[in-house]
C-alpha cells in the first residue's frame, strides 16, 4: 500500500454546494432552539492495509495513511448565521465550505474534489501517458511488423508466448480527479424581490480507459488524458409573496478541452501498409479493417469544446379551492465548432493517387464541426384539492431537441484508417420532440385509506430511427391505508403499453442489422410493475417492515425476432427494527433481488450470403442475476455514561449467469468452438465500529475501525497464470489490465475529539 504521512494544519476556506443548498442549510439552524454557536473539531490518525486491488477499494476516497482532519463550526446571532466546515482536509477527498445569510444578504462557497481510481496496478507499453500522442518503441514495431516478434495475439495457440510488449510495459495509476469550485451571492431587495448570481467551475484531470483499435484483432486499450473545466454562471431574479411567485434565469455553461485529438502507435505496424498497387487494389490492403495493415499510428477526436446558454422563467400562482398552478418555460442554445481531424492517418491513403478513386477525401467538406443544438421546454402543474376528500394532480411538459448542425457528407470515408470506402452516407441531424401527460386523482375513503388512480401518456418523436414515433400509455393505481394504529399498507400496479409508428427497416439495415431487429428503446414493449409494502409496529418498542416487488418488460410487435425478448426483476425485503431502551437501537434488514432477460441473436454475414437468412445461425443469450444483501446495525448512544458505540455491517452476495444456447451455439460446441462462460461472482461484506468516549461535556476520544472485503471472478478479467497480476497481452489487443480484482482493507482512526462552545 502507499503510505504518505500527512500533518495538515485546518483552515476555513470554502462552502456551501450551491446557493439554494446555503439557504436551505441556513433556514434549518435559524430555529429560535438552536445555541447561540457550535462546532466540533477532530484531528487524529488514519492509518490501514490493503492487499489486492487498492484503487478499486478506495474507487471515490483517499485512504492513505496520515492525519485526519474534520471540523464543523456553525455561529447564529439575531442578526445572521455562519457555517463554517472541513472534511478529509489535505487528502484528494477534501471538502471545504462556508455559508453566511442574514436578512439581505447570503453567501456560500465550497471547495471539493473527488477521484475516481481505476488502478493502481495498470500497465502499458506506450510512453508519454497524460500526454495526446503515446508512442511505441520502434524496434519493438519493426520486430512484430517483420514477423520476428509478436505483437497482438490473435490466435489461441500464441497465448503461451509473451508479447514483446508485455517486457515493455510499465507500471502507472490510471486514476483521475475531478476539483469543484462554487460559489454563490444572494440579496433581498425588500421582502418580495430577491437576486442571486452562482458560479460553479469543474475541472477534471488524469486518465481513462479508452478503446484504441485498428481492427478487429488489433483492438487496444490505451489512457486517455483527461485535462478538461466546465465553467457555469448563473443569474436569476425572483418575486415572491403570498399569492405567487415568478423567477426570471439565465445560466451559461462553457467546457474546454486542453486536447483536441488524440494519437497512438499502431502496436502491429511501424509504417503505413502498402502493397505496391493502384485503387480499388491498393495501395492499401481491402482487408485492412480486419486483419490489421493499416496505419502506423491512429487519432481520434475527443471531447469536443462547447457553450451552452439557457433563458428560464418559472412562475407559480395559488387559487381558490386548494389550488396550486406552476409552470416553466425555458430555450437553450448549444453549440460546439471543434476543428475537425483529417479523414485518416494514413500517409498512402492520403495521396493524389488514392484521391483519384476517391474524389471526397482529398479534402474535408468543411474545416470545423458548425454543430447546433436548441432545446426548448415547458411545463405546467395543476394541484387541487377541492375538497377534504378528493384531489387531483394534472402535469403536463412539452420538450423539443431542434439540431441544426449543416449536413456533412460522409458517403466516402476511411474505415479504422485502413481502407477507403463509398459506404458511409450524409450525416442526419437528428431532432427529438417530447410530449408527457400526466393525470392523478386521490381519494380518501374510509379508515384512513388512500386510493390513487393515474393515468400517463408519453409520446417521443425522433428523426432517423427505426420508429420515429414511440407511444407509452400508463395506467397506474395505488392503495395506502392506516388499518390500525399499528399496520400500514401500500399497494401498487402499473401498466404500460408502449407503441412504435413509421417503422422503417432501411434505418435498420444500414446500421448492418437484421430486418427483424428491434432495439429496446423503440420496441413494442409491454410492461407491469407490482409493489406491496407493510409496515408493522409489533409493540412500543419493535417494528417490521416487509416488502415485496415484481416488474415484467415484454417486447413483441410485428416483426420482431432480434434483440432484447423479455426482462424480469423480482424483489424482496425484510426489516427489523429493535428499541429496548432510549439509548439503544437495533436494526436487521435482508433483501434479495432477481433479475433475468432474454435475447435472440443472429451471427450472419450480410445479404446476399445465404447466412443472413439462415435459422442454423440463431443463438440466444439468457442473463440471470442473483443478489442477496444483508444490512445490521447496531446504536448504543449514554447507555453507558459519556460513551457512544455504533456498529454497522453490511453483505451483498451477486451470482451472474451469461447462458448461451440456439442452432448456431450447438454447432460451434460440437466443433470444440465454444465453450460456456463462468459465471461472474462477488462478495461484498463490510463493517464499521465507532466507539466515542467523552472525558467531560467538550473534550473527547474517538476510535474507529472500517473492515471491507471483495471476492469476485469476472472472466473479463485476465491475469497472469497463477496470480492476481494483469495481462496485458491478451487475443485480440493489448490492454491496461484494468478489471474487477478482489480485495481486503482495514482502516483505523483515532481521533481528538473537541466541541469548544
Amino acid at each position: 500500500m502507499r503510505t504518505r504521512l500527512m500533518i495538515v494544519m485546518a483552515a476555513l476556506l470554502l462552502a456551501s454546494a450551491t446557493l439554494a443548498v446555503g439557504q436551505a442549510a441556513a433556514q434549518e439552524q435559524t430555529s429560535a432552539s438552536a445555541p447561540a454557536q457550535t462546532g466540533v473539531f477532530e484531528i487524529g490518525f488514519r492509518g490501514g492495509s490493503v492487499t489486492g486491488d487498492e484503487a478499486r477499494f478506495e474507487r471515490y476516497r483517499d485512504l492513505r495513511n496520515g492525519a485526519n482532519i474534520n471540523l464543523n463550526f456553525t455561529k447564529q446571532t439575531d442578526g445572521y448565521w455562519f457555517n463554517a466546515e472541513a472534511s478529509n482536509a489535505g487528502y484528494r477527498d477534501q471538502r471545504y465550505a462556508v455559508g453566511y445569510k442574514s436578512d439581505t444578504l447570503t453567501f456560500s462557497a465550497f471547495w471539493d474534489s473527488i477521484p475516481l481510481n481505476y488502478g493502481y496496478n495498470t500497465l502499458t507499453p506506450w510512453t508519454g501517458v497524460g500526454t495526446a500522442k503515446l508512442t511505441l518503441d520502434t524496434a519493438a514495431r519493426t520486430a512484430v511488423q517483420n514477423g520476428q516478434a509478436l505483437g497482438v495475439p490473435y490466435l489461441a495457440t500464441q497465448l503461451g508466448t509473451a508479447s514483446i510488449y508485455r517486457g515493455l510495459a510499465q507500471r502507472f495509476d490510471l486514476e483521475h480527479r475531478r476539483d469543484t469550485l462554487g460559489v454563490g451571492f444572494g440579496y433581498s431587495v425588500n421582502r418580495e424581490l430577491a437576486l442571486d448570481i452562482a458560479f460553479q467551475s469543474v475541472a477534471k484531470a488524469g486518465t481513462q480507459p479508452w478503446g484504441a483499435s485498428y481492427a478487429f484483432r488489433n483492438a487496444n486499450e490505451v489512457p486517455l488524458p483527461i485535462d478538461h473545466r466546465t465553467n457555469e454562471l448563473s443569474v436569476a431574479a425572483e418575486w415572491a409573496n403570498q399569492k405567487g411567485m415568478f423567477r426570471a434565469a439565465w445560466e451559461y455553461s462553457a467546457f474546454s478541452n486542453a486536447f483536441d485529438a488524440f494519437e497512438w502507435d499502431n502496436p502491429s505496424r511501424v509504417t503505413d501498409f502498402s502493397n505496391g498497387r493502384t485503387p480499388p487494389l491498393g495501395p492499401y490492403d481491402p482487408s485492412g479493417y480486419s486483419n490489421g495493415n493499416g496505419p502506423a499510428f491512429g487519432r481520434q477526436s475527443v471531447f469536443p469544446d462547447s457553450t451552452s446558454n439557457t433563458v428560464s422563467f418559472l412562475g407559480m400562482v395559488k387559487l381558490p379551492r386548494r389550488t396550486v398552478v406552476n409552470g416553466g418555460f425555458s430555450v437553450t442554445d448549444m453549440s460546439q465548432n471543434d476543428t475537425l481531424i483529417p479523414w485518416s492517418s494514413n500517409a498512402v491513403i492520403n495521396q493524389p493517387l488514392v484521391w483519384a478513386a476517391f474524389p471526397e477525401l482529398a479534402a474535408l467538406e468543411r474545416s470545423t464541426a458548425e454543430a447546433k443544438v436548441r432545446g426548448m421546454n415547458g411545463q405546467v402543474n395543476l394541484s387541487s384539492r377541492p375538497t377534504s376528500t378528493v384531489g387531483l394532480n394534472l402535469k403536463y411538459r412539452h420538450n423539443n431537441h431542434s439540431n441544426f448542425t449543416r449536413p456533412f457528407n460522409a458517403t466516402e470515408y476511411v474505415r479504422f484508417d485502413a481502407v477507403p470506402e463509398e459506404t458511409g452516407s450524409e450525416n442526419h441531424p437528428y431532432s427529438i420532440a417530447r410530449d408527457t401527460f400526466d393525470a392523478t386523482a386521490s381519494f380518501n375513503l374510509v379508515g384512513m385509506t388512500t386510493l390513487r388512480v393515474g393515468y400517463g401518456y408519453d409520446s417521443f418523436n425522433r428523426t432517423s430511427r427505426a420508429h420515429n414515433d414511440m407511444t407509452d400509455n400508463i395506467f397506474r393505481v395505488t392503495l395506502d391505508t392506516m388499518g390500525n394504529q399499528r399496520l400500514t399498507l401500500r399497494a401498487g400496479y402499473e401498466y404500460n403499453k408502449r407503441k412504435g409508428d413509421g417503422f422503417s427497416v432501411h434505418a435498420v439495415e444500414e446500421g448492418g442489422g437484421q430486418p427483424g431487429l428491434r432495439y429496446y428503446d423503440e420496441a413494442d414493449r409491454n410492461r407491469s410493475r407490482f409493489s406491496l409494502l407493510a409496515t408493522l409496529l409489533a409493540s412500543d418498542t419493535a417494528d417490521i417492515t416487509a416488502q415485496v416487488a415484481y416488474g415484467q418488460d415484454k417486447y413483441q410487435g410485428p416483426g420482431l425476432e432480434f434483440g432484447l425478448r423479455d426482462a424480469k426483476t423480482v424483489t424482496y425485503n425484510l426489516g427489523f427494527n429493535l428499541y429496548p431502551m432510549d439509548t439503544v437501537i437495533v436494526g436487521v434488514n435482508y433483501g434479495r433481488d432477481t433479475f433475468n432477460s432474454m435475447q435472440k441473436s443472429r451471427n450472419a454475414n450480410p445479404a446476399p450470403d445465404p447466412s443472413w437468412t439462415d435459422p442454423n445461425r440463431d443463438w440466444y443469450l439468457d442473463n440471470d442475476e442473483t443478489v442477496n444483501n444483508v444490512d445490521i446495525f447496531v446504536d448504543v448512544l449514554k447507555a453507558i455514561q459519556k460513551t457512544d458505540l455504533r456498529f454497522a455491517y453490511s453483505f451483498s452476495d451477486s451470482d451472474n449467469a451469461f447462458l448461451h444456447s440456439g442452432p448456431r451455439i450447438d454447432t460451434l460446441r460440437a466443433i470444440g468452438q465454444s465453450e460456456a462462460l463462468p459465471n461472474v461472482t462477488n462478495r461484498w461484506q463490510q463493517a464499521r465500529i465507532d466507539l466515542r468516549i467523552y472525558a467531560t461535556d467538550r473534550v473527547g476520544v474517538g476510535v474507529e475501525y472500517w473492515y471491507e472485503k471483495l471476492d469476485i471472478t469476472d472472466f473479463a478479467t485476465v491475469n497472469l497464470d497463477g496470480t492476481n497480476q494483469p495481462r496485458i497481452d491478451y487475443l485480440g489487443g493489448l490492454t491496461t489490465g484494468y478489471g474487477n480484482r478482489p480485495y481486503k482493507g482495514n482502516t483505523f482512526f483515532v481521533r481528538l475529539i473537541v466541541t469548544p462552545f
